[in-house]
Order: C-alpha cells, then structure tokens, then sequence
C-alpha cells in the first residue's frame, strides 16, 4: 500500500505568547495532546459512529488511561488507536497515532507510528468546538497553531502476519499433545 501522511504543527503559540517550533521527534514524545470537556460516554459513541472499536488486545495501557484505548482499521497497512486520559480536573485528553496495522507482528516489534491531531479533531468537532491542545514539556495549552508541517509514516518492507504463525504453532502443540496421548494410551 501507501504511506500515510499527516498533519502536524510545527510553530505554536502557548498561553504566555511564547512561541515554540516543534519537529518530528516532539511528535514521537506525544509533545501535544487534544483535551476536550466532554463526557467520556458521549466521546466513545462518537468515535464509535467514525468507525473505532474497543482494543481488547495488544494494548499497552498509559498511565492516567480511562478504560481500554480504541482502534479504527484505516487500510491493510495501517490502525488509527486513541486512548482517553484523565490529567486535568474536568478534561478528558485524547492522545492519538497511526501505527503499523495489528495484523502484522511489526505492530507491537517495531517503532512504525506518528501521534496525530487533525484526524481526531474531525470526530470531536461533532461534539464541541471547544478543544484546546496542551503542550507537555511547558504545562502550558497552545492559544495557535502558527505553522504546520506534513510528515509521513511509511510502510514497512516486510510485514508478517502474525495469525497463520499463532496457527501453526496451536496445530504443533495439538499435535504434540495428540502423540502424547497415543503414546500413554498404550502402556
């Protein structure tokens, strides 16, 4: 498939009208998180109805997570995951990033994500216009967004599915277990 390309700032504003370049290690960090004040309920149906589900596995959870993260299958290449997080009285911070799709084993193996922001803006903006953006490193919440820059996220060479590997290996142990068996039945 493709790569997937973003959006990301590059130049923001903070509250004390400080004014920060960011670059693509900052969105490695998860420098900047979106906080919105709205129920964590009405933020699940929301991004329920955009097509997320709840992650029942391979999810590492973060501290300050509320409940289990959600997961929306963008291509064969690729997952969009959010959590929900509790860090300031009142606001639920989402914290969210495009990854190598679950189905390969390079998803939890190799460092193949970038942090997005727009992308989740669109299915909060069905819910409030108030969403502020917070700045990690400074405790501070970003006043504007200056500049952006695109980044890209580019597909793996190779890619392994892990289910025909968990397979096999169930089949072997069967297998195993089956000759075990025969083999202590005939004593």
């Amino acid at each position: 498939m493709s790569n997937y390309q973003t959006r990301y700032p590059s130049e923001i504003q903070l509250t004390n009208r400080q004014v920060i370049t960011l670059n693509s290690n900052d969105n490695k960090e998860r420098t900047l998180l979106t906080e919105v004040k709205v129920d964590e309920k009405l933020l699940r149906d929301a991004f329920s109805r955009n097509g997320f589900e709840s992650v029942v596995i391979m999810e590492e959870v973060k501290q300050h997570q509320i409940g289990s993260g959600m997961r929306k299958h963008l291509s064969s290449d690729w997952d969009m995951h959010i959590r929900f997080l509790s860090l300031h009285q009142g606001l639920i911070a989402i914290d969210a990033e495009v990854e190598t799709n679950i189905d390969y084993l390079e998803h939890i193996t190799t460092d193949n994500w970038i942090s997005v922001i727009y992308e989740i803006w669109e299915v909060v903006k069905q819910l409030t216009n108030q969403i502020y953006l917070f700045h990690k490193k400074t405790g501070l919440y970003v006043t504007q967004i200056v500049k952006d820059f695109s980044i890209a996220l580019s597909k793996l060479k190779e890619q392994t599915e892990w289910k025909p590997i968990v397979a096999v290996g169930a089949l072997a142990l069967f297998g195993l277990s089956l000759a075990a068996w025969a083999a202590s039945s005939k004593e």
